[in-house]
């Protein structure tokens, strides 16, 4: 038995293609399960099926306009496709619905530095920080931040904590490891 439950717990252990499957179980049984339909745009957008997550996520905003979560999955789908003024607009609309998300102003930090914004992206990504320095993501993207900005001492710090996370991807705790690493020999 498959649940959006289950689907989820494999979403954070990264395995987006099991995920996927298990919420397509669920949806077979259940077409009209909206938790299931955001999951899976949401396993979707995060194993770069951007078109797929997309379908999934109008789908679902065609009966929930609300969800800062769908908003902000539909605005990392159009990220990753390189659709900067969509991408905007779902990551602003979903910051209107829930200004304390964290992930969606580390989101919107990612888009203001790809767009040339970088004391805009900065001030996001600290706002983002503040919220909830406990995501991994927003702590990594952080550690970088004051490795350009040529403060060390604060990479150094959290390239640190990072690597001693349990549940940080492995391809990010090896980043993490290689930075701190160049930090140490002095390489800013």
């Amino acid at each position: 038995m498959h649940s959006v439950e289950q689907a989820e717990n494999l979403i954070r252990q990264g395995d987006y293609d099991q995920a996927i499957a298990a919420l397509k179980v669920v949806l077979a049984e259940e077409p009209d399960n909206l938790h299931a339909l955001l999951t899976i745009g949401i396993a979707y957008t995060e194993s770069n099926h951007n078109e797929e997550a997309l379908k999934a996520l109008r789908f679902y905003i065609a009966r929930d306009s609300e969800s800062d979560l769908a908003w902000e999955a539909v605005g990392c789908a159009h990220l990753r496709m390189g659709n900067n003024g969509p991408a905007q607009e779902a990551l602003e609309r979903a910051h209107r619905i829930n200004p304390s998300n964290a992930g969606v102003l580390r989101n919107l930090s990612i888009l203001m530095s790809r767009i040339g914004q970088q004391e805009k992206a900065y001030s996001l990504l600290k706002q983002s920080y503040n919220l909830n320095n406990d995501d991994y993501l927003t702590a990594y993207a952080m550690a970088c931040a004051y490795r350009q900005l040529k403060n060390p001492e604060k990479a150094l710090s959290l390239f640190q904590t990072l690597r001693n996370r349990d549940e940080l991807p492995e391809e990010l705790r090896e980043d993490s490891v290689m930075q701190y690493i160049e930090l140490q020999l002095g390489w800013v």
